[in-house]
């Protein structure tokens, strides 16, 4: 088990320090040396020379390869380090009980507080990161910082109101999705490179569309139909219903509804490129350089 002394207190100091420390390390180190790299090996191309060849392997895929491994080493420790210890999480249907809150004390707490500071960090880097690259902010990038406002002070509330069970779920039935998506873009942008081939862009569609459904909007539906029923069946008891609990449960609606709009548009994407078969890939939400580089000629 980890042991790292935290508590709610301190949390958000540890996790804005980490989460800045975090995302120096990526923009400085890890980008342009480690995933650029990798990044490199895995396009097999080492002499980029248009924009978009350079916009793919300098850019694009070592932020994907980033958010994999992110996501992937996050995923492992929240399973190893605590969720094949504390299984009751294990039975969804009886998440209604399970997510009713906590006493911040105990072998469970203290087991699941390092991880909340890791989850935390990781929530303040990716805002961090968003931020510093946007120019204009269109609808599409609004959604985006919506959901890093709302991860941050779900995961901060959810933490300080013992309700951390339920920012569990939430982490862990998410970040599956994330792994699905940023491998998918990936070979996108191979075959935007003219490796691959259409066959294998037309199973990673269909492969993320499920990856997202499965994670994004049955299992975390799953979980905020759970909260519903908790808060609604325990509305009298001062104990486990207040303000801050409603607070969560609406930022977690919220949140389940990014996830509704983000599921059409990729599910959009997916019937047009085989009604029409153009398998070009075109990412709808992330289209700012596309607009830069039109501009430009």
């Amino acid at each position: 088990m980890l042991n790292v002394s935290l508590n709610v207190h301190n949390l958000l100091g540890f996790a804005t320090v980490g989460g800045v420390i975090w995302y120096l390390v990526d923009r400085f180190i890890l980008h342009p040396w480690i995933w650029n790299f990798i990044g490199k090996i895995i396009l097999w191309k080492w002499d980029a020379k248009t924009k978009q060849e350079l916009d793919h392997v300098n850019n694009k895929v070592p932020k994907f390869i980033g958010k994999i491994v992110y996501h992937g080493v996050q995923e492992t420790f929240w399973y190893y380090y605590f969720a094949i210890y504390f299984t009751e999480w294990m039975d969804k249907w009886n998440w209604a009980v399970y997510t009713l809150p906590q006493k911040n004390e105990g072998p469970e707490y203290e087991a699941i507080v390092p991880l909340y500071l890791m989850y935390f960090s990781f929530t303040i880097f990716s805002f961090l990161k968003d931020i510093a690259k946007i120019k204009h902010l269109d609808f599409a990038q609004f959604m985006f910082q919506l959901h890093h406002v709302l991860a941050i002070s779900l995961t901060y509330g959810s933490l300080c109101t013992g309700f951390w069970r339920a920012g569990f779920l939430t982490t862990f039935t998410h970040q599956p999705a994330d792994v699905i998506l940023y491998a998918c873009k990936i070979y996108h942008s191979k075959f935007d490179l003219g490796s691959g081939n259409k066959y294998g862009v037309v199973v990673t569609v269909g492969v993320l569309n499920f990856g997202w459904f499965y994670s994004r909007l049955y299992l975390y539906g799953i979980l905020v139909f759970s909260l519903c029923v908790m808060i609604k069946d325990n509305f009298v008891s001062a104990e486990t219903f207040n303000l801050m609990g409603i607070l969560l449960l609406i930022g977690s609606i919220l949140m389940y509804v990014l996830q509704v709009i983000w599921q059409g548009a990729i599910l959009k994407y997916a019937v047009s490129k085989v009604v029409t078969g153009n398998l070009k890939v075109d990412d709808p939400w992330h289209n700012q350089k596309k607009k830069e580089f039109k501009k430009e000629n």
